[in-house]
């Protein structure tokens, strides 16, 4: 909905308001491929639990959760090594994660009737670069290129990866823009000799497509810089320090390869940030729905070395101060607003970006783009699990 140039984000009609747990129809990161294993494991991701395990090498995920009687195919075992199984705890319902068919009924023995008739849904997956990317979406997924940055995939990228779990909507952190750098993060350590902007004049964000990394991108464009200004009756901020001394290039010119120069998002959203945590890397977060009240916040550093001694450096210059101080407390500082804000939602309703503020167009700006280009949602297929039966559900255990 909007009205007057506002945005109104809460339960609404317009793809962006309904998006409360996510895009769908788009890959996301799910987790580190060293961390899928024979054993299943749950994550929690867009309302939904998952099972993600491993199986001849290959990483599977299917919903957790039994089509028979619900228990969570996550406690299953891998009764069959060497297939592409897992059977549920309860009865021994047995699936092939690769299609999600129900291939026997242990319990029920070799020639139970039910083998056949019912389905767990599988979700298709891809690793690439150390990470497993999840398509939450119905139908046929489109190629993974198209929603994962191209300089991410490169053979030669250095990639890392942190995530945590926020409190908040997905949606409010999304919206970052550039007017919360001087206030939010003043104070953070990891900036501590930078010299950052008050405020930029001119502020008006750009849409524009990257022909480097695809897809169209909302990125921050400003005519210039003000490092401290006048307020009527209150006086001058920020004040100035002697230690922030070092110009910041966050947000201006790219790296020093091809393409790709502005801080920017795009869908389904995905931030970008140019030499972060270090000068001549990109930075890349996305806000992974949970439930509408929380959301992993997963950021991917690519470095791009050119020799061993620029590896080593990039390795050493990680983890002793961008993962921790970085990505960690400085990224942290986000996480309150987001809380703030969903809260906010609740409270009242509704949550207004206005176009009387500037930093507020970027996020009006991605609004429009989610609300313009959001993929849809397929038709459903008929409901996974057992056929109807006569006399009502299956009564023991």
């Amino acid at each position: 909905m909007t009205t007057n140039g506002e945005a109104k984000l809460g339960r609404g009609d317009t793809p962006f308001e309904k998006a409360a747990l996510g895009f769908r129809n788009y890959w996301y990161p799910l987790c580190r491929s060293k961390d899928v294993r024979v054993r299943p494991s749950s994550i929690r991701i867009m309302g939904e639990q998952v099972a993600v395990m491993r199986r001849n090498g290959k990483a599977y995920a299917v919903l957790d959760e039994c089509p028979h009687r619900g228990v969570p195919l996550s406690l299953g075992r891998y009764y069959f090594p060497g297939s592409n199984t897992v059977s549920c705890r309860f009865h021994g319902f047995t699936f092939d994660v690769t299609n999600g068919a129900c291939v026997a009924a242990l319990a029920d023995g070799p020639e139970s009737p039910v083998v056949g008739k019912l389905r767990v849904r599988s979700f298709p997956l891809e690793e690439r670069k150390g990470v497993v990317w999840i398509w939450m979406g119905r139908g046929a997924p489109v190629p993974i290129e198209e929603d994962v940055p191209n300089l991410l995939l490169r053979d030669s990228t250095i990639v890392k990866w942190r995530d945590r779990v926020i409190e908040g909507n997905w949606r409010y952190h999304a919206q970052a823009d550039a007017g919360h750098f001087p206030t939010t993060h003043h104070d953070a350590l990891a900036l501590l000799p930078l010299d950052w902007h008050a405020h930029l004049p001119g502020y008006e964000p750009m849409l524009v497509h990257d022909p480097v990394e695809g897809g169209e991108w909302v990125i921050h464009t400003a005519k210039g810089q003000v490092k401290q200004d006048l307020y009527p009756g209150l006086g001058k901020w920020p004040p100035k320090r002697l230690w922030r001394r070092v110009q910041s290039k966050a947000g201006g010119a790219g790296p020093r390869i091809q393409g790709s120069g502005h801080q920017g998002i795009r869908m389904p959203g995905l931030l970008r940030v140019p030499h972060w945590p270090m000068d001549g890397s990109f930075h890349y977060e996305w806000y992974v729905a949970i439930d509408e009240d929380h959301y992993r916040y997963v950021q991917i550093n690519a470095y791009f070395p050119s020799n061993p001694f620029t590896w080593l450096w990039t390795q050493l210059w990680h983890h002793l101060w961008a993962d921790p101080m970085r990505n960690g407390r400085f990224n942290q500082q986000d996480a309150a607003m987001s809380k703030g804000a969903t809260d906010f939602e609740r409270k009242r309703g509704a949550h207004w970006p206005t176009p009387l503020f500037a930093p507020d167009r970027f996020a009006l700006a991605f609004i429009d783009l989610a609300n313009r280009t959001a993929r849809g949602e397929a038709p459903q297929p008929a409901d996974e699990g057992l056929p109807a039966v006569a006399g009502g559900a299956d009564g023991g255990a």
